[in-house]
């Protein structure tokens, strides 16, 4: 679950269906699915202020990346270099950042603006994953 743009987007995991609804009404019933992934996975959906959203790319095995839908469900961008997409934070401004194992990816404006790499070795720990797994902003 997750709120930006004065909604609330929720992201079904088993089905890989999004549904928006707004958190004043919470006594209505959130409406039809308005976005299903190609691929079911653990997964992310942020409402956009445009009434597109910034969702993860999966399939049961992981995340690769992430893509900008509209408001019809039309994929209007993706990026594929973010492996293990894991936690998003936004922005006032339209920003949307979202946790790799290798970094951050920023998003601004619907598109995918730059990588942040972390620089930082990760620690060589046998069936440990290592990267950005929770993102926070304000």
């Amino acid at each position: 679950m997750v709120r930006h743009a004065d909604k609330v987007a929720l992201f079904s995991d088993g089905a890989g269906t999004v549904q928006v609804l707004d958190p004043h009404d919470v006594m209505e019933p959130p409406a039809a699915p308005v976005w299903t992934a190609p691929q079911p996975h653990h997964g992310v959906a942020v409402p956009l202020a445009d009434g597109g959203l910034f969702v993860s790319v999966g399939d049961s095995e992981g995340r690769s990346g992430a893509a900008i839908v509209d408001a019809q469900g039309n994929q209007l961008a993706a990026n594929d270099q973010c492996p293990d997409l894991h936690g998003e934070a936004t922005s006032g401004n339209g920003t949307v950042l979202a946790g790799c194992t290798d970094g951050v990816l920023l998003w601004k404006d619907g598109l995918p603006q730059n990588k942040v790499v972390d620089s930082v070795e990760p620690p060589q720990v046998p069936n440990e994953i290592s990267g950005v797994g929770e993102v926070h902003a304000h």
